[in-house]
C-alpha cells in the first residue's frame, strides 16, 4: 500500500478540486492509502467526509496575492513594500506549517505529497526535496499570473526554484507547457502533458429543452471577473435584441450580485437566470441549448468538456486552451470578439439543428478523448514509475 497526501489551496468544489475528488476516488482502487490536506473546512470536506476520506486541515498561505497596478511613484513604493511584508510573513508562516506537516506525515508513513495546483506551492519547504526524503508531484491546472491575476510573494526565481526540485510535473494542457516552460524542470522525463478526464451520468445526457419556444444559452462554473461573465451577458443582450425568446441561464456560485447587476444594467435582468452553486448540474444542461465559455485564460476548461458530454453546442473564445480542447473548432464555435461572439449566438439559433446533430456526432470522439481509464492511467503510470 503507498501512502499519499494530496494537498489543495482551497474548500470549493469547482474545477481544480472537482477533478482532484475524482482523482481521489479513483486511487482508492489502485493500492493507494490516500490524505488530502486543505487550508480550511468547506464543500471539499463535506464530500470527503461523505466519501470516507480522511483529510487535515492547516491554514498555509497561499505563494502570491494579486498585485494591484499604481500610477503614481509613491504608490507604487507602498505596492512593493506591502507586497514584499505580506512575502515575509507567508514565508514564516508556511515554513512553520511546512515543519509541522513533514513530522505528521512521518508519523502516519507518507512518502509522497501530490499538490494539486501551482497554488499549493504556499508551504514551499514541502516542495524542496533536498531538505527531505519526500517525493513530490505537482498537478499545474491554471496560468498563475494569466488565470488569477496573481505575482508570487517573493518573486518567480522561488516558484521556479521549488518546481525544478520536484520528482513529476503534470500540466493539464500543451497551451499550459508553452506559457510555463521557462519555469519547468529541462528534464524533459519530468514534464508530463495529461488532460482532466470529465465523468457525467450518461442517464442524464439531455438533448431537449422542456420549453421549446425559448432558446437558452448557458454557462457553467464558477462566476468570477477571470472568468469573463459579463462579457456573455453583453453580447446576450444584443441577441435579445433580435431573439426576444431566448434566455441566459448562469449555473454556479462565486460573484453573483455584481453579474446580476450588470445583467440589469445591460436592460437583460429578466432574461438572465442565476442558480447559485450546484452540485450536480446535470438537470440544468437539460433546460439550455448551447453553452458559452468566455475566460481569457483557461488552462484547460473542465466545464467546456462536459457540455461536450451533454452534447451541448459549445461556443469558446479563442484564447487559452480552448483551440486545444476544440480541437481548432471542430468540437466547437471559437471566437475572438464580442462582435464574433454575438455573430456565433445568433447563427446558433437560426442553425441550431445542424449544431446539435454535429454535437450528437461527435460524441463519442470527446468521450474517448477523456475518459478516465486512460488518465487516470497516465498520472498512476507516472506516480509508479518513481514511487517504485
Amino acid at each position: 500500500m503507498k501512502n499519499i497526501l494530496f494537498i489543495t489551496h482551497y474548500a470549493g468544489l469547482y474545477g481544480a478540486n472537482r477533478s482532484l475528488l475524482d482523482l481521489i476516488m479513483r486511487f482508492r482502487f489502485r493500492s493507494f492509502k490516500v490524505w488530502v490536506l486543505v487550508p480550511e473546512k468547506g464543500i471539499l470536506t463535506k464530500e470527503l467526509e461523505a466519501n470516507g476520506i480522511p483529510f487535515i486541515v492547516y491554514g498555509f498561505k497561499k505563494f502570491g496575492v494579486f498585485r494591484w497596478k499604481s500610477k503614481t511613484l509613491l504608490g507604487g513604493f507602498y505596492r512593493d513594500l506591502v507586497f514584499f511584508i505580506d512575502g515575509i510573513k507567508a514565508y514564516l508562516v508556511n515554513k512553520i506549517i511546512s515543519i509541522r506537516i513533514i513530522s505528521w506525515a512521518k508519523h502516519h508513513g507518507i512518502k509522497t505529497f501530490y499538490f494539486n495546483s501551482i497554488m499549493t506551492l504556499g508551504p514551499g519547504f514541502l516542495a524542496n526535496t533536498k531538505r527531505t526524503s519526500f517525493i513530490r508531484f505537482l498537478h499545474i491546472r491554471e496560468h498563475p499570473e494569466k488565470h488569477f491575476n496573481i505575482m508570487p510573494f517573493l518573486g518567480i526565481d522561488y516558484v521556479k526554484a521549488r518546481i525544478l526540485n520536484l520528482n513529476k510535473v503534470i500540466l493539464v494542457s500543451d497551451y499550459l507547457l508553452s506559457e510555463l516552460r521557462s519555469i519547468l524542470p529541462k528534464d524533459e522525463r519530468k514534464i508530463s502533458v495529461v488532460h482532466n478526464c470529465v465523468d457525467i451520468d450518461s442517464k442524464n445526457v439531455f438533448l431537449e429543452n422542456s420549453e421549446k419556444s425559448i432558446f437558452t444559452f448557458g454557462i457553467f462554473g464558477m462566476i468570477a471577473t477571470k472568468k469573463n461573465q459579463t462579457s456573455a451577458i453583453d453580447c446576450f443582450s444584443k441577441v435579445v435584441g433580435e431573439f426576444p425568446n431566448t434566455a441566459l441561464l448562469v449555473v454556479g456560485g462565486g460573484d453573483m450580485e455584481a453579474l446580476m447587476d450588470h445583467a440589469k444594467k445591460m436592460g437583460v435582468g429578466d432574461k438572465v437566470h442565476f442558480t447559485g452553486f450546484v452540485k450536480d448540474v446535470s438537470k440544468y444542461y437539460e433546460m439550455v441549448q448551447s453553452c458559452l465559455i468566455c475566460s481569457d485564460h483557461e488552462a484547460f476548461g473542465r466545464v467546456t468538456v462536459e457540455a461536450l458530454l451533454y452534447k451541448k453546442p459549445v461556443i469558446a473564445k479563442m484564447s487559452g486552451a480552448h483551440p486545444e480542447i476544440l480541437e481548432g473548432g471542430k468540437f466547437g464555435v471559437l471566437y475572438h470578439s464580442q462582435n464574433e461572439l454575438v455573430a456565433a449566438m445568433l447563427d446558433m439559433i437560426k442553425n441550431y439543428e445542424l449544431y446539435s446533430k454535429r454535437s450528437e456526432k461527435i460524441s463519442g470522439d470527446v468521450k474517448a478523448k477523456y475518459e478516465y481509464p486512460g488518465k487516470i492511467g497516465s498520472i498512476v503510470d507516472s506516480l509508479n514509475a518513481i514511487l517504485e
